[in-house]
């Protein structure tokens, strides 16, 4: 498993709400949340209690991207998933947590490693 993680929006509200990322929260040296994707989960509810979860055994990392790497672009994502596509594109050690089907089949055309909501609680 990677060591580092970027994080898209659903994942963190799925886990959060199933008080789950204290849990997953060793698994990773560092999560990474794009700033597109804070947005997103605050539209509904402030992040804040889900990134303490994440950074009881790990580093949370906020980051964001200038611009969406055109080839990611082209995919008409969300903006959090561009985010954290653009964030991860030829980066090594790093794997996306993403739910949304278009965004996966966009990190497996670009050899982004990933897994779902449910492949970090279910390494545990």
């Amino acid at each position: 498993m990677s060591e580092n993680f970027i994080l898209n929006a659903s994942p963190i509200i799925l886990l959060g709400k199933a008080d789950l990322l204290k849990t997953i929260s060793p698994l990773a040296k560092s999560w990474i949340i794009p700033k597109g994707v804070v947005g997103e989960v605050e539209k509904k509810r402030s992040i804040g209690p889900y990134l303490s979860g994440l950074s009881y055994n790990s580093k949370v990392i906020r980051k964001s991207s200038s611009t969406t790497h055109p080839l990611i672009a082209a995919w008409n994502l969300g903006q959090g998933e561009s985010e954290v596509l653009t964030l991860a594109l030829g980066k090594d050690g790093v794997s996306v947590v993403l739910d949304d089907l278009q965004a996966r089949k966009c990190a497996a055309l670009f050899d982004i490693p990933l897994i779902g909501s449910i492949g970090p609680a279910l390494s545990r």
